[in-house]
């Protein structure tokens, strides 16, 4: 498996790197990990669709907003390395949620599963959206994406497109003019010589005493409810 890195600076991809590896070399993932510590905005290949990533943090968030145009009202949503990370965010005493999320990520993490939970008193990032005590996380799928959550921390991520627009689904589709606009808001870039699938993951809401799927997406509906009863 190819990956590429870019260093973009104003639109335009400068230094690259290329490895092929499982893992990120660690001189290149020093280098996104000090842009991602500064308030960077990076594009990169999840295991669904290209996404926007940044730190959680108020520089971060904000610059990912931007870059996609993405109205306020409409939260990000959160990767984190592990289940168990994903648990860190969510409020400690809903133990019923709790349950579920571990039962649902035992069976579809990493994947393309989202769950919306309550989150903790102590994660007080604004994603927007509009019910700030809530947040939407996933466990990516990937060794390269794993190994970057693992390095930096939960990272807020979400389609690379400009909002309402198709999803990029293809490293040199940054290099075409009508993502030009998108491509000045990145710092960096790291493409993946293979496409992502192409389906946006699903949603699950486990706020509640019943289940509700949020969206349909690449984990078929019939395959949660099986997974929740």
């Amino acid at each position: 498996m190819r990956f590429t890195w870019h260093r973009v600076e104003e639109g335009i991809a400068q230094a690259r790197a290329e490895f092929e590896a499982e893992r990120i070399p660690e001189h290149t993932l020093g280098k996104i990990a000090h842009i991602y510590a500064t308030g960077g905005l990076i594009a990169l290949a999840t295991d669904t669709v290209y996404g926007l990533t940044a730190l959680v943090g108020r520089e971060g968030i904000a610059k990912v907003f931007a870059a996609k145009g993405r109205p306020r009202e409409v939260a990000l949503p959160v990767f984190a390395p592990s289940a168990e990370g994903a648990l860190s965010l969510c409020d400690p005493h809903d133990q019923r949620a709790a349950a579920r999320l571990r039962g649902l990520g035992e069976k579809f993490w990493p994947g393309a599963l989202t769950v919306v939970m309550r989150r903790s008193p102590a994660f007080v990032a604004d994603l927007g959206g509009e019910d700030p005590a809530s947040v939407g996380i996933r466990v990516p799928r990937g060794a390269v994406l794993v190994q970057l959550l693992e390095r930096v921390g939960p990272l807020v991520a979400t389609s690379a497109n400009l909002h309402a627009r198709p999803p990029i689904l293809r490293g040199k589709e940054f290099f075409l003019p009508e993502n030009a606009a998108l491509m000045k808001h990145l710092d960096g870039l790291l493409t993946d010589a293979l496409s992502p699938i192409g389906t946006p993951s699903t949603v699950v809401d486990l706020r509640h005493a019943e289940v509700r799927i949020l969206r349909a997406g690449a984990i078929p509906e019939a395959a949660i409810w099986a997974a929740v009863d």
